[in-house]
């Protein structure tokens, strides 16, 4: 057990919880608390607080939060990582407070109002029947942190064109999750940040309506009490996408020199000598990068998924052979080598997503 419990009342049934990660918080937390625990709408919600490993100097602050019989903390003996912390509230809750219909989850450095906050319960209670995930979504106005909105802008880029998944602000923290996925969120990867992004993919694969709700954008002292680490933790968001594009790479390199040796062989450009040339190397290629993305990449073990995959690459190869045909009969003089790079390069990312939403998916 990586936790102890601090709380005088564990078993009271409620319908909302609110769940505070914090790490190393500074006197917004009880400011944020305080305001809570004064607000008519929500001072009857039980409050969890995940100390995540702060340390003996922050103990004063977390001590006296939990003189309140509305407040629960929970402290990690070492810091574990923001998707951790969410993961111990949500397990805390379902062994306490069972009946609980939902949770709303809020950043502790007071980036997150209160009213907010209830805009957020609201949306969820007109909508509960859905059972949809609710994001406080920032309009990012006025002066923002360049690493935060840039941050902001490539990670939802980034989410639509990798998952189809339309999200005006994919890092909020102030979100209202259903009861009904805190099972199923236990379990999701991710221990840091990079958690709420793989919650998003979830509630995506698996068919989860996501409502946004238009809040204030605020960050206080130029968002220098974040915790994100702009290099870490953007690697732990991007990595199975940067390792995918790792496998196609090498694998793409296999291709071509195969497919340019055969062609050199061949010694002839019409579409049978592409095609044919094009099925070796793919055949060859796609063997070690099948084996790559199953193990790797996407982590699958679905036997079923090979058969998925090869028609997969037998379209890609037809494709790939009449664009790689027709470039040459409009641009005879271009290489066909480089012709081949182009359309494959095109083809990219049609496999990526199909990949992921169709061969590798559970």
């Amino acid at each position: 057990m990586h936790y102890s419990i601090n709380s005088k009342d564990g078993n009271k049934v409620k319908t909302i919880a609110i769940i505070i990660p914090a790490y190393e918080p500074n006197e917004n937390l009880i400011t944020l608390v305080k305001m809570i625990l004064e607000s008519s709408q929500t001072n009857d919600c039980p409050l969890i607080i995940v100390n995540d490993g702060s340390g003996p100097s922050y103990k004063k602050i977390f001590d006296n939060l939990s003189k309140d019989n509305n407040v629960t903390i929970i402290n990690h003996q070492q810091n574990l990582g923001k998707g951790r912390a969410l993961k111990t509230a949500f397990k805390f809750l379902q062994n306490h407070y069972p009946d609980v219909e939902a949770a709303v989850t809020i950043d502790s450095d007071g980036q997150h109002t209160v009213s907010d906050m209830w805009k957020c319960i609201v949306e969820f209670q007109q909508k509960g029947n859905e059972n949809p995930i609710i994001l406080g979504s920032r309009m990012f106005s006025g002066k923002i942190p360049f690493r935060s909105k840039f941050g902001n802008i490539f990670t939802r880029n980034f989410l639509s064109a990798a998952s189809g998944l339309s999200i005006s602000d994919t890092q909020t923290g102030l979100r209202v999750i259903p009861s009904i996925y805190f099972s199923e969120l236990e379990n999701l990867e991710g221990e840091r940040f990079e958690y709420e992004m793989n919650m998003l993919i979830y509630a995506k694969e698996n068919g989860i309506k996501i409502y946004e709700v238009p809040i204030e954008t605020i960050y206080l002292e130029k968002n220098e009490s974040s915790h994100f680490d702009p290099i870490k933790d953007s690697l732990r968001i991007y990595h199975v996408f940067l390792k995918f594009i790792i496998s196609s790479l090498t694998s793409f390199f296999i291709d071509i020199v195969i497919f340019t040796v055969l062609m050199f062989i061949l010694k002839d450009q019409n579409f049978n000598s592409i095609f044919l040339s094009s099925i070796v190397a793919r055949v060859i290629s796609a063997f070690y990068n099948y084996t790559m993305n199953q193990k790797i990449v996407f982590k699958k073990t679905k036997k079923r998924n090979i058969i998925k995959y090869f028609i997969l690459v037998v379209l890609q190869v037809f494709i790939s052979s009449l664009l790689i045909t027709f470039g040459t009969n409009i641009l005879p003089l271009v290489n066909l080598t480089i012709l081949k790079i182009i359309t494959d390069l095109f083809l990219f990312f049609f496999s990526y997503y199909i990949q992921k939403h169709i061969v590798f998916k559970e």
